[in-house]
């Protein structure tokens, strides 16, 4: 049963990830993860050029913002970039950084069906926690993923940026 859910896992990250325009990747073109009907998602804008895409959308209510840049063909990179409002202590560890984002996906995969993905995204990021270290690959526990986590502070706010990337050779 935990290899179906895994293959149905994979299978979901992959096809949402790219679609049919690109002739070149099995995968074709990026497509968007969210939407202009996501709850309480504001200024959705996505675009694709040379089979990658950028992607944001804001929650104000939530006090973030997420830009999304992904890229690839046979080993797809999605990137994440969180650009949290407020203070978010500049010593935090990666660990519970990384409890941060897996809370946020988690919150995210709760607010519309067509993100339920991002709830298994924070399955993994959350049970590798432990394994997190900033601008280190942390392989997600269970899965052919590595993941990689970032922090930049300003006034007032901070830039949490994971990368996941699938990888042909694992």
């Amino acid at each position: 049963m935990r290899y179906l859910q895994f293959l149905a896992f994979l299978s979901l990250i992959l096809f949402s990830s790219c679609g049919g325009g690109n002739k070149d990747c099995p995968y074709g073109d990026p497509q968007a993860i969210f939407n202009d009907k996501i709850p309480g998602g504001t200024n959705h804008k996505f675009s694709v050029s040379n089979g990658s895409s950028t992607e944001s959308i804001d929650f104000a209510d939530m006090d973030f913002s997420i830009e999304v840049f992904q890229s690839g063909c046979e080993e797809i990179t999605q990137e994440f970039r969180f650009h949290l409002i407020g203070e978010l202590d500049p010593n935090i560890p990666a660990p519970e950084c990384a409890l941060i984002i897996a809370g946020i996906f988690q919150a995210l995969g709760q607010q519309d069906p067509s993100l339920f993905q991002l709830g298994s995204w924070a399955d993994a990021i959350g049970q590798s926690s432990l394994d997190f270290q900033y601008n280190e690959s942390t392989n997600l526990t269970g899965h052919p993923f590595h993941a990689q986590l970032d922090k930049t502070h300003g006034s007032n706010s901070a830039i949490v940026t994971l990368a996941l990337k699938s990888s042909s050779d694992e």
